[in-house]
């Protein structure tokens, strides 16, 4: 049985983001790609490790504030992505599934900060 954050869809969509770009980063080329490869494995790996520890918090403001960060790895990974392509490390047909993950889990994270919202609301009005 899934416990905890495991069982958030995010962080399940997130980690296969995470094995996405551990397929791409193995493909890239040019100058100084070991550095730029690193760089976009440790963006993606921050995206379910921000909203693994915010859930540690409970539906409190760190919550938010952790899937804020998660947020912005997010749009670091995709920032990388598309800064290979136009460093020619890799291809553009090569990044768009992933991208399209990126805007899935974006959507997610999203999603799930509605709900944590509301449950803070809910529980600062009773």
């Amino acid at each position: 049985m899934i416990e905890g954050f495991r069982s958030l869809l995010a962080w399940q969509e997130a980690i296969i983001l995470l094995n996405m770009v551990a397929q791409i980063v193995a493909d890239l080329g040019g100058f100084d790609a070991k550095r730029a490869a690193g760089q976009l494995l440790s963006a993606a790996e921050s995206v379910p490790s921000n909203i693994a520890e915010g859930y540690g918090k409970g539906f409190c403001a760190d919550n938010l504030r952790f899937l804020k960060i998660a947020l912005s790895s997010l749009d670091e990974v995709e920032s990388r992505l598309l800064s290979a392509v136009a460093a020619q490390r890799i291809a553009q047909h090569r990044i768009e599934l992933v991208l399209r993950q990126v805007r899935r889990v974006r959507s997610l994270i999203r999603g799930y900060m509605q709900y944590v919202q509301r449950q803070i609301d809910k529980a600062q009005s009773a």
